[in-house]
């Protein structure tokens, strides 16, 4: 494939026109029938013999190599809201090119690292910053966040699990960490279709009231995700990972059916944009 320096096209498969004298000339088909149109004296190539050559095709992709193809998942990513909380939440901006690459590469760091808290953790103690790997969350208490030294000095009634990893540590995850995740939510997908189908009270899954009632509570919570409820977002991240996989039409899941409807809109409306876009620069260019 080449890139054109008068267009900033890459073309691959195409013919293109260079000068074989003078300043150095590279034109695609298109700027080659363009510069055609123009008179003789504006011409660039004027007086100068162009070479026509063949660019190479591109190779195709096999079936083997998309299947071992690696796939990147992330909750962030699924929905334009979940997207737009992450960026709001991080203020991450492309408003200016120095923000604009500073969001990108936090953006790869997200996609790659799933694992690795999307947000600025604070301590509820002294409400300092907590970097990755030196916090601690409490498993009862919905967003409680603690530092080292107000765990030792303060202390806290409930379980605490260290969060995240530690500084030292904040690699990719393995191949076998992904496995074991995508194994993980596979599980977890199945006990959602379970927990929603089942109407047995003494179920012999001891997960599945757990899940019951996880659902109860969103549909019955005030505060909501946007209110900042981490059950319901828990609730929602797990509604939104069954929807895209989900291809039931008659989904016992609830907000299944929504969610799917909600993606075959957007994806409507941002093809429709960017044909618009492109009937756009077609009127601009005759």
């Amino acid at each position: 494939a080449h890139q054109f320096l008068t267009c900033r096209k890459t073309i691959a498969g195409a013919n293109r026109y260079y000068a074989t004298e003078g300043t150095p000339l590279v034109l695609c088909e298109e700027c080659k029938e363009f510069e055609d149109a123009l008179p003789a004296h504006e011409k660039r190539y004027a007086g100068r013999k162009l070479e026509c050559e063949k660019c190479e095709e591109l190779p195709s992709i096999t079936q083997e190599e998309k299947d071992e193809e690696e796939k990147l998942e992330n909750e962030f990513f699924d929905t334009r809201q979940a997207f737009l909380s992450l960026c709001q939440g991080n203020h991450f901006q492309f408003d200016s090119l120095r923000r604009a690459k500073h969001t990108t590469m936090m953006v790869l760091y997200h996609l790659n690292n799933p694992s690795e808290p999307a947000f600025v953790a604070s301590c509820n103690q002294c409400s300092r910053e907590l970097e990755p790997g030196k916090g601690w969350r409490c498993e009862t208490c919905p967003d409680f966040d603690i530092c080292d030294s107000c765990r030792i000095r303060v202390g806290h009634q409930h379980p605490l699990m260290r969060q995240g990893r530690s500084a030292g540590d904040r690699t990719a995850m393995s191949n076998a960490e992904r496995e074991n995740r995508a194994a993980q939510i596979e599980r977890t997908m199945e006990l959602l279709v379970h927990a929603c189908s089942c109407v047995n009270p003494k179920c012999d899954n001891s997960n599945c009231p757990k899940i019951k009632s996880l659902l109860k509570h969103a549909l019955t919570c005030e505060i909501k995700a946007g209110g900042g409820c981490q059950l319901c977002r828990k609730t929602w991240t797990l509604l939104q990972i069954h929807s895209k996989s989900c291809l039931e039409d008659e989904c016992p899941v609830p907000k299944c059916r929504e969610l799917k409807e909600y993606r075959r809109r957007v994806a409507e409306q941002g093809e429709e944009r960017r044909r618009e876009q492109y009937r756009l620069y077609l009127s601009a260019n005759r």
